[in-house]
């Protein structure tokens, strides 16, 4: 059994590599995990939900607005009101349509409607090479995720954020896919024939 205090030691360890990142080396992340998700855009069925970056999470806005671009609809995150930690995508395609949201969350207004994605883009805190992702910790996405297991769910992450082994429980969605600075990270069959990705 994980104990909670093996996922929390790891969780600040890798928070605290990403926390290290200057600047620039944030923004040529992002601009190459872009430029992957750009190479692929005519392969997405559905929508692509997506998040806005907080902690020095890798920044998918440049890869979100690349895929409006080629007509892409793109989704962000809106959590419950209500404690109840439901959370839904909603078209954003403007991002002066953003709100505050709960937990320090930036999230699209109350009348953005909400559509199903066909592909998830998971912000974590780490993911190891079984595709198991480490996150804050709310549970915000596992649950959605078993609500949806048709979405193929890729994680964002800077490639100081692969772990050797994340803890998992039973809850815990695996990942299909993960996309980093340095390219795909492939864990199970579906993703990569879906995506028609190449190397």
């Amino acid at each position: 059994m994980t104990r909670p205090s093996d996922k929390s030691a790891l969780r600040a360890a890798l928070r605290s590599k990403r926390r290290s990142l200057d600047p620039s080396s944030l923004q040529t992340h992002a601009a190459s995990v872009a430029d992957s998700l750009a190479a692929i855009a005519d392969t997405l069925a559905g929508p692509v939900a997506g998040y806005v970056a907080m902690d020095g999470e890798l920044d998918p806005a440049n890869a979100l607005a690349a895929l409006r671009a080629r007509g892409v609809a793109t989704l962000l995150p809106k959590l419950g009101e209500d404690g109840s930690k439901h959370m839904a995508f909603a078209v954003c395609d403007d991002v002066t349509q953003l709100v505050a949201g709960p937990h320090g969350t930036t999230q699209p207004d109350e009348d953005a409607p909400c559509l199903t994605p066909g592909l998830i883009l998971l912000p974590c805190v780490g993911i190891d090479a079984r595709g198991t992702r480490l996150g804050f910790g709310g549970g915000y996405y596992d649950r959605y995720c078993a609500r949806q297991p048709s979405a193929l769910r890729i994680a964002l992450a800077h490639d100081c954020q692969r772990a050797a082994h994340i803890p998992d429980e039973d809850w815990d969605m695996p990942m299909d896919a993960a996309l980093t600075e340095s390219g795909w990270l492939w864990f199970g069959a579906r993703a990569r024939p879906l995506l028609r990705v190449r190397g």
